[in-house]
């Protein structure tokens, strides 16, 4: 695992070969030591919260694209 320190309005960039980058911003930070995280990626690039496939289910049913997790999120 790497593990990066980035403050708020940073972002980490995912590069993947013949594919597109994978964006990956601190939105916000609040003072309970949460942090909002913004994606962008293709809109086949399927986003979860790890929680969502702990059981190994492969895909949940209320899985949504990363298009209506973004518009979700702002």
């Amino acid at each position: 695992m790497l593990v990066l320190s980035r403050k708020k309005d940073e972002t980490i960039i995912l590069k993947r070969p013949d594919m597109s980058d994978i964006r990956i911003t601190v939105v916000r930070i609040d003072n309970r030591n949460k942090v909002r995280i913004g994606i962008e990626a293709d809109k086949d690039v399927t986003v979860l919260r790890s929680e969502l496939t702990a059981k190994g289910e492969g895909l949940p049913s209320n899985a949504t694209s990363l298009s209506e997790e973004i518009a979700e999120a702002v």
